[in-house]
This record gives C-alpha cells, structure tokens and sequence, in this order.
C-alpha cells in the first residue's frame, strides 16, 4: 500500500488511534487527527504528533476537518 503523499484522516487519538497515526506518518502520510477530548486530557499525543508533522484537532472537531483528506 503506498501511504507517501497521500493524507489520511484519523479519528480518536485513544490508544488504536495514536497508534494508527503513528503508522501513517511512518509510511509517508500526511496526518490529519481530531478527537472530540480536549488537549490537556490527551496529553503527550498531541505533541509527539504535531511534532511529526500532524496537523491534530482536539475538542469537538467541526465539520469539514477531514475535507482535505485522501482516506
């Protein structure tokens, strides 16, 4: 599966979704992730996400968050 230049949309950053993240930008892809918890709650994810190039939306995501994505 070619995952490079392609962008993908992850929804819920608990253990699975983090991990699912991860994996993406591993492979190539560029990360979009929302989840409806707020920032603080999710802690050192987000960080270690945008860190690597994520773009992360913390706390009821609107409409459209996932608009630019491939997948």
């Amino acid at each position: 599966m070619k995952l490079e230049g392609t962008k993908a949309g992850v929804m819920g950053l608990g253990l699975s979704g983090e991990a699912v993240a991860r994996f993406l930008l591993d492979g190539g892809a560029g990360v979009i992730a929302a989840d409806a918890r707020g920032e603080a709650e999710l802690g050192e994810a987000v960080a270690e996400l945008r860190r690597r190039g994520a773009t992360v939306a913390c706390g009821a995501p609107g409409p459209g968050v996932f608009d630019e994505c491939d997948v």
